[in-house]
């Protein structure tokens, strides 16, 4: 386990210490997906796989995820920074609409995952890629 991973899971809840958790979570990625958790597009791809699955449990139809990517497709690409912030404030203003704290599900997701063996993981992504949508890690 790496350095962050075991600073977080013996600490208690840090609500101002994402970059913490952000290094956990980097540190635990890297493990579980290897040369995949460092690779850019395979990490935006998994954020825009768990944006649509929070469409999917709040009821947005597939049609209207289809129509807002060709919108989104057909507008001059952004800077990455700024995107990046745009996702933060977009769920946080979210989570407010629907009553939950970003900052504890973030925190409890990340105690999650990294309590279960990496392995498992690798077999889910391999799934994926086999399904063409991700990149295949060695298992």
């Amino acid at each position: 386990m790496g350095e962050y991973i075991e600073k977080f899971k013996d600490a208690d809840h840090f609500p101002h210490e994402r970059d913490m958790r952000q290094l956990a979570v980097f540190e635990w990625a890297k493990e579980a997906f290897t040369s995949a958790a460092t690779t850019p597009n395979e990490r935006a791809a998994r954020f825009l796989e768990e944006a649509l699955e929070l469409a999917q449990a709040q009821g947005i139809a597939q049609s209207y995820v289809e129509a807002l990517t060709k919108h989104v497709y057909s507008k001059p690409i952004g800077e990455v920074k700024q995107e990046v912030g745009g996702c933060g404030v977009t769920l946080l203003a979210y989570c407010e609409s629907v009553g939950v704290s970003a900052d504890d599900e973030e925190y409890e997701e990340v105690k999650r995952v990294i309590a279960i063996d990496p392995s498992y993981f690798r077999k889910r992504h391999n799934i994926k890629a086999a399904a063409g949508v991700a990149v295949k890690v060695d298992e």
